[in-house]
């Protein structure tokens, strides 16, 4: 007779979990999430506490993003590391809240580079507001400034709201937190004299034409740099004196964005003579230019630059 053998269990489906008592209240969630690069099983699994319907819900919640095809952040032991959260509320943040790009990059940025060599490998759930301070501390005596780390604070404060509000994490440490003064001192800006501005524009004018007009709407209108070189040709009103800021062009890690200005308002700017008849004069070259090339030029500049 041969030998019989019990069948094996079916492996579970992606996403599908489980729930065990570890202890009074305390619940382990384990799911299944797929196949690692090497093909290897790779389960998550996640420790909460109070009765077994919220653990139910926490682990419904959690299949749902597994199922959903959500990336499950790695774990360390059985909760979300600092981050993992950061990480999770920065595509949340990009993708459902639409924050700018801009802004969005200056998030992960700040958290990367000064935050999550210090407390990126705590556990989201036993980061310590002493922790917290530490890291902010140690920007603090590099110099950063207040706008740097305001963004590591949005950044760190956001995460840990989103994760409070989708029952990531228990507990907010950066309740009450308040940002140490910064010792940040800026490198003082100063503006060229008149004689130093005529002379620069007259050297642009001889080697560099196009960036003349640049140079020339900065000095006279103070429009930002993403502005002069989001410029079109149908935002300038040359026979009513007037010149229309709608637009912003920014670069991230050389990929170009047109955007609304920084405040998502147009403004109008009144232009003096002598800057009309200088615009008038370069549109007449670029137009010359654009015929030659068989095209019709739509910016106020062909290339767009953003500093001498």
């Amino acid at each position: 007779y041969g030998a019989t053998t019990k069948a094996k269990p079916p492996r579970a489906d992606r996403g599908s979990g489980s729930i065990r008592e570890v202890a009074p209240g305390r619940w382990k969630l384990a799911i299944d999430v797929g196949r690692d690069e090497a093909g290897r099983r790779r389960r998550v699994t996640r420790i909460v506490q109070g009765s077994k319907s919220s653990a139910a819900r926490a682990l419904a919640s959690l299949i749902v993003e597994a199922q959903s095809g959500e990336r499950v952040p790695a774990q360390h032991g059985s909760a979300l590391t600092v981050a993992d959260l950061v990480q999770w509320y920065v595509s949340f943040a990009r993708d459902v809240r639409g924050l700018e790009r801009t802004t969005v990059f200056g998030y992960q940025e700040v958290f990367e580079v000064w935050l999550k060599p210090r407390i990126g490998h705590v556990l989201a759930e036993r980061l310590t507001p002493a922790q917290i301070d530490d890291a902010f501390g140690h920007m603090r005596a590099e110099g950063k400034s207040h706008s740097r780390m305001n963004n590591a604070r949005a950044a760190l404060s956001g995460a840990f709201k989103w994760g409070r509000r989708h029952d990531k994490v228990r507990a907010n440490p950066m309740r009450g937190f308040e940002l140490p003064k910064s010792s940040h001192v800026p490198r003082k800006t100063v503006a060229p004299e008149a004689e130093q501005l005529r002379f620069l524009l007259s050297e642009a004018q001889a080697f560099d034409p196009e960036f003349a007009a640049v140079l020339l709407l900065a000095a006279t209108t103070g429009m930002r740099r993403g502005e002069l070189s989001g410029l079109r040709r149908d935002q300038l009103r040359l026979a009513r004196g007037e010149l229309l800021v709608a637009r912003s062009i920014s670069e991230i890690k050389g990929v170009l964005e047109d955007k609304p200005t920084k405040n998502s308002q147009t403004r109008l700017i009144k232009l003096d003579q002598a800057t009309i008849a200088f615009l008038r004069s370069h549109l007449a070259a670029m137009d010359e230019r654009a015929e030659i090339c068989g095209t019709t030029p739509l910016l106020l500049t062909l290339r767009a630059k953003t500093s001498p």
